[in-house]
């Protein structure tokens, strides 16, 4: 997908594919792929720091890989997370979201329902992506919404008032299938899913799991498509084993 192109064009048409993405090599693969659209999502915090959750990245960081990511995919949509602490007020949402644009960034995503922030940086020229449910800079561990009547009421309460605000597409995560097919038929805004079932209008997951680089990380929502743990594993064993049998380097790769 353009740079240019709204999400939107795509509800009731077909399926939106994204991936998130922190890399100029994931990103680069990513639009070789034909991915719709990029998150550089805050979740780096945990992937490419090692860290046990979100809470410690900075919009410098995102920024960071921001540039990274555009790099990789110049031409394709690129959503950025805007990471907690970063939009508590409406001048920090302001501040920090031209951070990110001038980063390479399409559109900005804040975490949960702030509507007064949305609002703000809408009627200030930003795109935005909404994102519901299970929010990592808010909760400590993962868990399922929409499971009660009030809980689900709630949430397509939240979701109907951002759609109304104008967001470009609401992420839903860790949703009941049944609370976000009911959300995707009433807004406007495409709905990306994650562990929100099949009738959301896509579906987004990480880089490094749809690949399999953690075949310890099994969510449910998680499909891995590739085992490159395994392979990368080997490739590195297979390097050291022949450096020290003094296979490697052989003559043709000398000057």
């Amino acid at each position: 997908m353009k740079s240019h192109e709204s999400l939107k064009c795509y509800k009731n048409v077909r399926k939106l594919v994204s991936i998130t993405a922190y890399d100029y090599f994931s990103a680069r693969y990513a639009a070789r792929a034909e991915i719709d659209f990029i998150l550089v999502g805050d979740s780096l915090g945990c992937v490419i720091k090692g860290e046990k959750d979100t809470k410690n990245v900075t919009i410098d960081e995102i920024a960071y890989h921001t540039r990274c990511v555009r790099n990789g995919a110049p031409d394709i949509l690129v959503a950025s997370d805007l990471p907690i602490n970063s939009y508590k007020t409406k001048d920090d949402a302001l501040k920090n979201s031209q951070k990110l644009v001038e980063a390479g960034a399409n559109l900005v995503k804040p975490e949960g329902y702030c509507p007064e922030i949305v609002c703000t940086l809408i009627q200030e020229g930003f795109r935005v992506i909404g994102h519901l449910g299970y929010t990592a800079q808010y909760f400590d561990s993962p868990r399922v919404f929409g499971k009660t009547d009030e809980s689900s009421q709630k949430i397509i309460q939240e979701a109907q008032s951002l759609d109304s605000i104008g967001i470009d597409c609401l992420i839903l995560e860790c949703v009941v299938d049944d609370v976000a097919s009911h959300i995707t038929k009433s807004i406007q805004s495409p709905t990306i899913g994650i562990g929100a079932g099949p009738n959301c209008d896509g579906q987004i997951l990480v880089f490094h799991d749809v690949l399999g680089f953690d075949v310890g990380f099994k969510p449910r929502f998680l499909r891995k498509y590739r085992n490159i743990e395994k392979e990368m594993i080997e490739g590195i064993r297979e390097y050291r084993d022949e450096v020290i049998e003094e296979k490697f380097p052989r003559k043709e790769n000398s000057y």
